[in-house]
Parts: structure tokens; sequence; C-alpha cells
């Protein structure tokens, strides 16, 4: 019976005992021979998977790093304190965690990493330990964790919904290889769910903030084939530029303008209250002002419209009387 290592320095037991030549044992040999193969290839597939779950590792005097491959090393390395020079304390109003990591590791994903590191005030956070020391507030603990795990083993589960946990910090970091991934099931999530306005909404102010055009105008394509989606109560979580936006787009299309000036008037009335300032028909207005300058109201020659339009109270006097005479023609 020999022993031979297993990927985490463990001793395990591999028969390797020349078999007797008469059937049955023989058999049983292989069969044992086999069976702790297979235990060993085990072990050796559960070492490459990883844990963005685990605990810190403290430091010991060797780490007996024994995955196969760089990207095995590297996945030893995740929050082990060994050899780590940064302590990140990230924290919220919930919670608190401290993740040591590596600035080299780091900086080779991360431009941004790279300059923090590089900057002499960030030289001069160093603890009695000789590790610098930031602290993050805007990013939940999880959400900087399966960030650093992503940048030392390059693997994330990710879905069209957790990609909107991941983004904000992919971005701020500036780490390409995690933001294509995001984009990716933005696009899976998108074709999936055009038709749910909750989930055409998100996407389109997520596009936006972050300048991924190509997706901003595929969800403005899917809003201008569906154009009911403004009736929808999540129209308002849209910020005010890309409201204006929106409305822009199915302007040019639209062939029911009394209802985009009508959804018009119910943002800007949402949008006062939320700040807790008048809605009034005269603040609704200045509120509205840039969107209805940006429109074509004459394009339209239903009397029915026109009228509607005029009497809206979001034009100015001038648009509005502009209007009017076409009734009168």
């Amino acid at each position: 019976m020999n022993r031979r290592p297993n990927v985490h320095g463990q001793l395990i037991a591999v028969n390797v005992q020349a078999a007797p030549h008469n059937g049955s044992n023989s058999e049983e040999s292989k069969m044992s021979k086999r069976l702790a193969l297979k235990r060993l290839r085990r072990e050796e597939e559960k070492s490459k998977v990883g844990n963005p779950d685990r605990k810190v590792q403290k430091k010991k005097i060797w780490n007996n790093f024994t995955q196969p491959g760089v990207m095995g090393r590297l996945n030893s390395l995740f929050l082990h304190e060994s050899m780590s020079d940064v302590v990140f304390t990230v924290k919220t109003a919930q919670e608190s965690e401290d993740m040591p990591a590596h600035s080299v590791i780091l900086s080779m994903a991360s431009d941004v990493f790279f300059k923090n590191f590089m900057d002499e005030k960030f030289n001069k956070n160093r603890g009695d330990d000789g590790r610098q020391h930031i602290t993050i507030t805007d990013i939940e603990p999880k959400i900087f964790r399966r960030l650093l795990y992503f940048i030392y083993t390059d693997k994330i589960k990710l879905n069209p919904e957790s990609a909107f946990q991941m983004i904000d910090a992919a971005k701020k970091y500036n780490v390409h290889g995690l933001i294509r991934r995001c984009l990716n099931q933005f696009i899976v999530g998108l074709n999936a769910r055009k038709y749910d306005p909750t989930y055409v909404f998100g996407i389109l102010n997520m596009a936006s903030c972050h300048h991924f055009e190509d997706l901003h105008d595929q969800a403005l394509s899917a809003i201008e084939w569906h154009e009911e989606m403004i009736e929808h109560e999540d129209f308002f979580i849209l910020d005010k530029d890309v409201f204006q936006k929106v409305v822009q787009n199915l302007w040019k299309f639209t062939s029911n303008p009394q209802r985009i000036f009508t959804r018009m008037i119910d943002f800007a009335r949402h949008k006062l209250a939320e700040a807790n300032k008048s809605t009034d028909i005269w603040d609704v207005r200045e509120y509205l002002k840039d969107t209805v300058s940006s429109l074509d109201v004459c394009k339209f020659n239903s009397k029915k419209d026109r009228l509607f339009m005029a009497e809206s109270g979001i034009l100015n006097d001038g648009k509005a009387m502009e209007l009017r005479y076409g009734l009168n023609a």
C-alpha cells in the first residue's frame, strides 16, 4: 500500500500491490486502484473550481500551493494573507469585512487599482503590519468579494439579474473582462424580457449611466415597438435625461401623441412630488420645458390631437396659439 499526496498535501492510500493471479482477487485489486484514482481526480477538480465565499486564510510559513497551473495558484492566493500587501475594509451601515489582497495581482486586472497603489497618499496609509489599508464604503462586501474573486480566478457566476449587482463595481475599477461578461448577460436578459417594462427601463437607465450605447439603443427599440410600456408604473424609475430620450424617440413614430403628453405630465408630477416640490401646471411646464421644446407638435393634423396638446398647459403660449391657429385654418 503506497501513499500519494493529494492536491491539499494530504496523503491518501493507493493500492498498488501486485495482485495475485487468481481471478477474483485480481479484479478487486484493479477496482480498488480505479476508485482511489477517481477520489484523487475529484479532489483535483474541486480545487480548480474555487469558492468566492471562502473565509480569509491566515498566514502560514508555507502555503503548500499544490493546485495545478497558474490559475490554480492564483485561486490559492484569493483572500490569503500570505504575502498580501493591502487590506480592504469594505463596509456599509449593516456590515463590515476585511479582505487581504495582493496589489500586483489587482494591478494586472485594473488600471484604477494600479493608479491607486502608485499614489503616494495610499502608500502613507500603512498599518503596523506594513500593509496598505483602504476603506471602501460604496460597495457591499459580498459584491467586492466577488470582484476580487473574478480578478484572481477569471471566474464568476452571472445571470441577467446578478449582473446588475456587479456592473457598478466592474466599471468603478475598470475590470474589462467582468464588464464584458455583465454586458453579455444584459443582452441575454433584454432578448428574453423585451416585453417586461421593469427590466427594459432598468436596462435603459443602467446603459445610459455607463454609456453602453448599443445596449441603450436596443432598449429604446424595445420601447419603440411596445409604446404601451410607458403606461406601466415603472416608467417613473427613469432618470430625467433618459425619460427625455424615450419621449423624443417615441415622438418620431407614435400615432398617439395624447398618450405621450399625458404620461409626460404624469412623469413630471411624480418626480416633482418625490422632490417635495409643487406639482401645479406651471411647475410641470417648467420641468418639461426642454423635453417639449425638442418635439415637433405641429406634425399631427388631427384636430383632436392638436386641441388636446394646445390645452394641456405644458406648451408655451406661442406654441399653443400656433396649434389653435391650425384648427381655425
